[in-house]
């Protein structure tokens, strides 16, 4: 784990002149009671990161958006849950949620705490659970296994496929990266 973190480090130098460190963030969170850990990485993504949306649905790594400072939905999840796992947190706890922003259906994602059942969201500091949401309309949870649906009718297109595909394969990168910093 000291390794990765060290790894990190190096790559988030420029970050650090923000206030908090990331490092400072991860070793909270690693201190602290679950609803304060998921409230701290919520918060510290949305306030320390501007959203700024991307014409290509490209997700970055956890110091790009840190370095610049920037990032869109993915990019916020992504970096919570890298956090996370940074801190000790197991994969099987997080998932993420697909849905569509009311009332002009954009697509957007979102972490959830599946124990808890707690979404971490860009549009919000305030944790919530899905069904309390009247601003999204869930489409799948996913992880870097496996998907479910929220409704049956509901069918992906060939690019929603695509588009899940691509994102499954990099939540597959930020695990293995994790796992392999961690038993190093």
């Amino acid at each position: 784990m000291k390794s990765y973190l060290c790894g990190l480090l190096l790559l988030l130098t420029p970050f650090f002149a923000m206030g908090q460190s990331w490092q400072e963030l991860v070793d909270k969170v690693q201190r602290t009671e679950l609803e304060q850990q998921l409230d701290l990485v919520n918060r510290y993504f949305n306030e320390q990161v501007r959203y700024r949306a991307e014409l290509n649905d490209r997700w970055q790594s956890l110091s790009e958006t840190l370095n610049s400072k920037q990032g869109d939905c993915e990019d916020f999840a992504l970096g919570k849950y890298q956090t996370f796992l940074a801190s000790g947190s197991h994969t099987k706890s997080f998932s993420f949620i697909y849905a569509l922003r009311e009332p002009d259906k954009v697509a957007h994602i979102a972490l959830l705490h599946k124990p808890s059942n707690l979404l971490l969201d860009s549009l919000t500091n305030n944790l919530s659970t899905m069904n309390l949401r009247q601003d999204l309309s869930p489409v799948i949870e996913f992880t870097a296994n496996s998907y479910q649906l929220f409704s049956p009718e509901v069918r992906l297109t060939r690019a929603e496929l695509v588009s899940l595909r691509g994102w499954q394969k990099t939540l597959k990168k930020a695990e293995k990266q994790s796992s392999k910093e961690l038993y190093d």
